[in-house]
């Protein structure tokens, strides 16, 4: 991130690699860098099998524009954990080779409050989905009763269409707070 625009002249603006899935037609070509100047927040997406499955490869698909695809094998050849560079506001399509597992964890991080992601997983059945580590249904998110309802909330709600669950992870407003955790299972409680 250029805070001052000392490196790439544009305030406030990040320097990503040259990859699709890092940008856009907004973003500025420096074809001497390699690189792309964009006006966007950068996260980490994290995702975990917590259950122990091997769930990879996997794939995120960024759903806008062109529909970039990032490939993930896992970390270092590890099955059960992927991570990525994703940009903040922006939706994506989480596919897993191996099949998702019974307690899926997503985990947004360098985030600050209020920035969110959306992911969407294929999923059939009932998902108990909790929030920020607290497996009990204090914690458990509820379905939201309408599309609009679920782009509206703070993260505390689930959509499921079409054979695809939504989720949103949306970093809480507290002080301090720069992650965002969702665990999907497919029992209560995650047992």
């Amino acid at each position: 991130m250029d805070l001052d625009g000392s490196v790439s002249g544009r305030q406030g603006h990040a320097v990503v690699l040259n990859n699709p899935f890092l940008w856009d037609t907004g973003c500025e070509a420096r074809a001497e860098w390699n690189a792309r100047i964009c006006g966007y927040g950068y996260a980490r997406l994290h995702i975990r099998s917590e259950s122990g499955e091997n769930i990879g490869p996997v794939s995120l698909t960024r759903e806008d524009g062109g529909r970039p695809v990032f490939r993930m094998w896992g970390a270092p050849n590890d099955p059960r954990f992927f991570g990525a560079t994703v940009i903040k506001g922006r939706t994506y399509t989480l596919e897993a080779s191996g099949g998702l597992p019974r307690r899926l964890r997503l985990r947004l991080e360098d985030s600050e409050p209020g920035d969110f992601v959306y992911v969407t997983v294929p999923y059939s059945g009932e998902p108990y989905i909790y929030r920020d580590y607290w497996i009990d249904n204090r914690n458990r998110l509820a379905r939201a009763a309408s599309r609009a309802e679920f782009e509206a909330s703070s993260g505390d709600r689930y959509w499921t269409e079409g054979g695809r669950l939504y989720l949103k992870l949306r970093v809480k407003s507290e002080a301090g707070r720069e992650w965002a955790v969702l665990d999907v299972c497919s029992s209560d409680l995650c047992r």
